[in-house]
């Protein structure tokens, strides 16, 4: 075996079904990264940058205070997501997430085409979505029910944490699974599905 004496010196680490010098490097930047946002934090001589990159740090880091808050700072966006009621409504307020970074229902972005490497094209994806593919949402053998399951059970736990009763936090799952599972029929069938 070509690699026999490499593989034998350098194991897969037991957490992962594949390493390589790509997350090598990835982690030793994430570890510098790390440091140089805990130096910004814990000084008190930084430029003003370095002192914003200390406090944003700082802030994700206070536990007992991101605990305090719960679901507070989400208020006023599930307060502008419950309020839509029409598609205008539905299209000012997906620009608005698109305009601050969120990718509700779809993503796009700039990428090489993958029929011609000389050109950049749109590239135009599903987003927001809980799960990876539409297989988990379609597929009936039993390990792709049991993924549901166990994602509904996350969503369960989502809703309570927002503060939903147990009736409300069951409706809820089921509608977002519903609507999930909809949209990718719809995509497979190649058909206009919503009115």
């Amino acid at each position: 075996m070509a690699n026999g004496k490499w593989l034998a010196e350098h194991p897969v680490p037991a957490d992962r079904s594949s390493y390589g010098a790509y997350d090598e490097v990835y982690e030793r930047n994430l570890s510098a990264l790390k440091n140089i946002v805990e130096v910004a934090a814990n000084s008190t001589s930084n430029t003003i940058a370095a002192n914003k990159v200390g406090a944003f740090y700082l802030s994700g880091m206070d536990e007992a205070r991101i605990e305090a808050a719960a679901a507070t700072p989400l208020a006023e966006r599930l307060r502008q997501i419950t309020a839509i009621k029409t598609q205008q409504d539905l299209i000012r307020v997906l620009a608005q997430l698109h305009a601050e970074g969120v990718n509700p229902l779809f993503d796009f972005n700039v990428a090489q085409d993958a029929k011609n490497s000389l050109r950049y094209i749109i590239d135009l994806s599903q987003g927001g979505l809980g799960l990876p593919d539409r297989d988990y949402y379609l597929k009936n053998d039993s390990k792709s029910r049991t993924i549901r399951q166990q994602y509904k059970e996350h969503l369960l736990k989502i809703f309570a944490l927002l503060g939903d009763s147990p009736q409300q936090a069951e409706k809820n799952s089921i509608r977002i699974l519903s609507a999930h599972a909809k949209v990718f029929l719809c995509f497979t069938l190649v058909k206009p599905c919503f009115s």
